[in-house]
């Protein structure tokens, strides 16, 4: 598990969250329930996530701060005997979208990336 924050005056520091390297398959809703966007994430914390959207997202996706959607993922959960999924629901607004282009001879690139904040912070406990 690699812990992305990093040292010096990096705009990391400023960061409320640790964020790791982890991921998990990502729905993301509008508030009446219609799937927007399916992905993974990139990183995740108790603040929000970094997601790789999977489809076209062509201009449904509002960045105004008043705008929340719902995010729906699953984290594996394990003990000595057992394992589950635990199923996260939470709202989130969208800080950033960056658009990703296709780069000739490497893997398919996700179509976007998306920077969500949870609307109130989780208790993930991914550390």
């Amino acid at each position: 598990m690699e812990v992305l924050v990093e040292g010096g005056s990096s705009s990391a520091e400023r960061r409320k969250h640790v964020r790791i390297e982890k991921s998990f398959s990502v729905v993301l809703c509008d508030r009446k329930g219609e799937e927007l966007v399916r992905g993974s994430t990139e990183n995740v914390s108790d603040g929000g996530c970094l997601i790789a959207a999977e489809n076209k997202l062509g201009g449904q996706l509002d960045a105004q701060a008043a705008t929340e959607y719902l995010m729906e993922f699953k984290i594996p959960r394990q003990t000595r005997n057992t394992f589950l999924l635990e199923k996260v629901r939470a709202n989130v607004r969208l800080i950033r979208r960056e658009h990703s282009g296709a780069r000739a001879g490497k893997a398919p690139q996700p179509e976007a990336n998306l920077a969500v904040q949870f609307v109130e912070e989780q208790e993930l406990h991914l550390i």
